[in-house]
């Protein structure tokens, strides 16, 4: 719905209210302490959601790479209209008929080259979310009064969101992402020597370990979402979304039973196991996810077959090519 210089602002401000509503249940649980009301306030949410979906129109781009071109025309018309530039608009006469291609879940492991990112991928997200919401759901055994560390750990997303704002289109997307998951991997792991070595005196230092590891997370799950959407061609982009996100629902799905396992042993390596399990899991996801290719700056792909060429000298070549013979149709025109 945006264009790529603007991709990364529109996605980053969501971050914003999310990190909104977790400083919000935060304020919740410290007002109610009832965690049956704070289930229902938090489902109810859910009814606005559906007042608004409606309004919300398709992606032009997948439309027309489903053949939808009316539709297209439409969606773009009513953009144009709302940035006022309508002498801007054209209708789409012609469309490249072999652009027209539509996709299935399955095609994104039909290939070598998108069956090992994907597996990449679901990996990353899967560990991201689980070291996400466990460093929450964590909050208690760190030390400290559990509702402040809560709320200092949801407030650690608004930064996050600012250093991808600020980074993301400057650094790249995959240098960005990797180094937040292993300096917040490193700093879950450090954890283990101010808790056995400085224990109490040391507290402090854990908890801004804590927050750091927090931080890693929640920018890692910014890029990750950016990285995601650009690897994937135009035709199964939303079916290679929704996987990846599948995936993280089950990284947030284990981050309790992690917890709950370690509460099982005492002592403190029952308090230190989850903060080593996030962290080690980062640090190994992060280093696998450099396997990937960089997306800045690239145009993305819409076929299957331009997307396991993506990220290698011969699809920029195409690239370059496909719009030097566009500009000179355009020119005859």
């Amino acid at each position: 719905m945006v264009g790529p210089r603007k991709r990364v602002r529109a996605v980053m401000v969501n971050g914003f209210f999310f990190a909104g509503g977790e400083v919000m249940l935060a304020a919740l649980g410290y007002w109610l302490r009832d965690w049956q009301f704070i289930e229902l306030i938090c489902g109810g949410t859910v009814v606005f959601y559906l007042s608004y979906i409606w309004l919300v129109p398709e992606s032009p781009r997948w439309l027309l790479n489903s053949g939808r071109i009316k539709d297209a025309e439409k969606v773009l018309k009513k953009i144009a209209e709302g940035n006022k530039k309508t002498e801007c608009f054209k209708p789409i006469l012609n469309y490249e008929e072999d652009k027209k291609q539509t996709g299935k879940i399955w095609h994104i492991f039909t290939s070598r080259v998108l069956l090992t990112r994907t597996l990449i991928l679901f990996l990353n997200w899967c560990v991201i979310s689980m070291t996400f919401y466990g460093l929450s759901m964590n909050a208690g055994n760190i030390g400290g009064d559990f509702y402040l560390n809560f709320l200092l750990l949801g407030l650690m997303d608004f930064p996050s969101t600012v250093l991808n704002l600020l980074l993301l289109n400057r650094v790249g997307r995959k240098r960005l992402h990797c180094t937040c998951m292993i300096v917040g991997g490193v700093s879950c792991l450090s954890t283990l020597f101010t808790t056995t070595y400085g224990g109490e005196s040391l507290h402090t230092l854990t908890v801004i370990l804590v927050l750091i590891g927090k931080l890693g997370a929640g920018s890692a799950f910014g890029s990750v979402y950016i990285m995601t959407s650009e690897l994937y061609p135009t035709v199964v982009r939303n079916a290679g979304m929704g996987a990846c996100s599948c995936f993280a629902r089950f990284g947030s799905m284990v981050a309790p039973y992690v917890i709950s396992a370690a509460a099982d042993i005492e002592g403190t390596i029952g308090k230190l196991l989850p903060l080593i399990i996030f962290g080690s899991a980062s640090i190994a996801a992060g280093l696998i996810a450099l396997l990937l290719p960089e997306t800045l700056n690239k145009d993305l792909p819409d076929t299957i077959e331009e997307a396991e060429l993506f990220g290698t000298p011969e699809y920029d070549s195409m690239r370059k090519e496909a719009s030097i013979n566009k500009g000179f149709s355009m020119e005859m025109k």
